[in-house]
């Protein structure tokens, strides 16, 4: 079914599945011809040719008439290429390479490279390179025009190289001097800022004794000449010109000129439609008035359009937990961080308010991954929904293995008092996900101090009667429709004669969170494993003789609620179950990382 949009009378129109839009497509630049020992310093790459439909006047490359807009179908793939800059070369008899072609339903043809040495007209390109001393003839500009051809050498004396063409203006001549300037490049609104881009590279003056002899990138992303050095490179995403290499009066060696800058690609649409970029394309979207402007910058691949059909969703994301620490009398392990957007109050990690409900859309790939818990003296792995990230518990400080601190975490580990009075670890601050770990107060309790959770802090050890620190409790969220605690700390280690009962559960929130190991020979005295899917921490280990080795945390889980006249699908790598509860669907997500979409 059609998005709409309502009318100011009430009425609703229907979204049409063509629109037009607006582009900008600048193919990459050429590089700047190099250089060598007694020869003539390199000319300026041209820039990459430059073609749009946006604005007004004679402002297409070569100042010429815009291009028409396009009609765009949402049913169709667009390709899209951004053409990588030309690659300098450090030689007196190969000119610059030229940048390559970009592409997005017309076609601008890549900057030619600047000449070299003696007598070398430059590529021909979307703008021409600068040609080398001493001919005068012009490198030449593609067909449909696009930019301006290259500069010209001086005439006489110590003959500087010709600067790249731009796309505004020609490439700047040479002097007996200096090297020709690269030609001005073409400022363009229609990312709703003036950014002027592709720039022809600057010429490189004869033996120049300083910069003042070099040829100055044209704006709009040119690069200048170097100076007894390799040339500059035109800017990224301009399609700027490279800048030619030189060498010094008596200076041996051979420069590459500077590579051509990368083109790019800009599409402005209306807001009311969206845009997906495949695999093998970077780029992002941002808005400009009433339309959304999407910048490519990188890649091939296909661009498609769809009409936005957004709907909210609630999400609960819980980190992996951390191991409990090693031997002797180690601290429990940190449970994951918890973020959700589901309910209301404090009751996210950390006794935080809930994050807003986001709005998602439908056909659009969100990653998902579910942080495995803890193990081998590791802190718990991070939990990920789209833009959401929930950090892995910190590990238990302990004796050996993990060291003589306790690990930071979405909770940090609790601490122990092996030789020293071991402070916990911190909770993650940026945001907030839970709570530190528990200190010891003081040394010789041979007691560990609990990892921190979700809802509490890891208590301590008690300097009186020596008992173990207990695990930090978790959070309960009625997500899923029933209420389940998560992320709670894991318990402390500590010796026998002071433990209580044989057994103990010490983990936090009623044992969700591993309990801590005992100085006894008994199974069922060694650390146990926070809960899976809970992102609980796991138990500290005690004595090298008696149950050494700590507990590993639990797995995360992602929780997703949307409304049921959505269908959610899980791509390979990602396991997960759908249950309805009320007017929702809630996908509860127990391992693995891939992409889900909706329909």
């Amino acid at each position: 079914m059609l998005s709409k949009r309502i009318l100011f009378f009430g009425a609703a129109e229907p979204v049409p599945s063509t629109f037009n839009a607006d582009f900008l497509v600048i193919a990459g630049g050429g590089s700047g011809g190099g250089c060598a020992f007694g020869n003539w310093g390199g000319s300026g790459g041209g820039a990459g040719g430059y073609r749009t439909s946006f604005g007004s006047g004679n402002i297409n490359g070569g100042n010429t008439s815009l291009l028409s807009a396009l009609s765009l179908d949402i049913s169709t793939n667009y390709s899209v290429t951004i053409g990588a800059g030309g690659t300098g070369v450090a030689s007196p008899s190969t000119k610059g390479n030229s940048g390559s072609n970009s592409v997005f339903s017309v076609t601008s043809t890549g900057g030619g490279g600047g000449g070299v040495g003696q007598d070398d007209v430059g590529r021909t390109g979307g703008s021409g390179g600068g040609t080398s001393p001493t001919t005068q003839t012009r490198s030449t500009r593609v067909s449909p025009i696009q930019g301006f051809e290259g500069g010209l050498p001086g005439s006489g004396g110590s003959y500087g190289s010709g600067g790249g063409g731009g796309a505004s203006a020609l490439g700047g001549n040479g002097s007996n001097s200096k090297g020709g300037d690269g030609g001005a490049g073409l400022a363009s609104l229609i990312t709703g800022s003036s950014v002027l881009r592709a720039g022809g590279g600057g010429g490189a003056a004869y033996k120049p004794t300083s910069s003042a002899n070099s040829g100055i990138g044209g704006t709009g992303g040119g690069g200048s000449a170097g100076v007894g050095n390799v040339g500059f490179a035109g800017t990224v995403n301009t399609g700027g010109g490279g800048g030619a290499a030189s060498n010094l009066d008596g200076q041996s060696g051979s420069f590459a000129g500077g590579n051509g800058g990368a083109g790019v690609v800009i599409i402005r649409y209306p807001k009311s439609y969206s845009i997906t970029l495949s695999a093998g394309l970077t780029g992002s979207t941002a808005i400009d008035g009433a339309d959304n402007v999407t910048t490519i910058t990188a890649g091939t691949g296909n661009v498609s359009f769809r009409i936005p059909n957004p709907f909210s969703l609630d999400y609960l994301i819980v980190a992996g937990g951390g191991v409990g620490g090693n031997f002797y009398y180690a601290g429990g392990g940190g449970a994951g961080g918890m973020l959700t957007s589901y309910g209301t109050g404090n009751i996210s990690g950390g006794l935080q308010p809930v994050a807003a409900t986001p709005t998602l859309d439908v056909g659009i790939n969100y990653t998902v991954t579910v942080g495995a818990g803890g193990g081998g003296a590791s802190t718990g792995n991070n939990s990920v929904f789209n833009t959401v990230t929930s950090t892995g518990g910190g590990y238990g400080a302990g004796g050996t293995s993990v060291g003589a601190v306790a690990g930071t975490g979405g909770s940090g580990g609790g601490g122990d008092d092996y030789g020293a009075a071991i402070s916990g670890g911190a909770r993650t601050s940026s945001p907030i996900q839970g709570f530190a770990g528990g200190s010891n107060p003081q040394t010789g309790n041979r007691t560990g101090s609990g990892g921190g959770g979700a809802g509490s802090t890891g208590i301590g050890s008690n300097a009186s009667v020596s008992l173990a620190g207990l695990g930090g409790d978790g959070l309960a969220s009625s997500i899923t429709g029933s209420s389940v605690v998560y992320a709670a700390g894991g318990g402390a280690a500590q010796n026998a004669t002071n433990f209580g009962v044989v057994g103990q559960d010490n983990g936090g929130s009623s044992g969700i969170g591993g309990k801590g190991a005992r100085y006894t020979t008994n199974s069922l005295d060694a650390a146990s494993l926070g809960n899976i899917n809970t992102g609980s921490g796991g138990g500290g280990g005690c004595h090298a003789l008696r149950h050494p080795y700590g507990a590993g945390g639990g797995a995360g889980v992602v929780v997703l609620r949307y409304p049921s006249s959505r269908t959610i699908t899980l791509s390979a790598g990602l396991t997960g179950t759908t249950a309805q509860d009320g007017t929702d669907k809630v996908t509860v997500i127990t391992a693995g990382t891939g992409n889900i979409s909706f329909t």
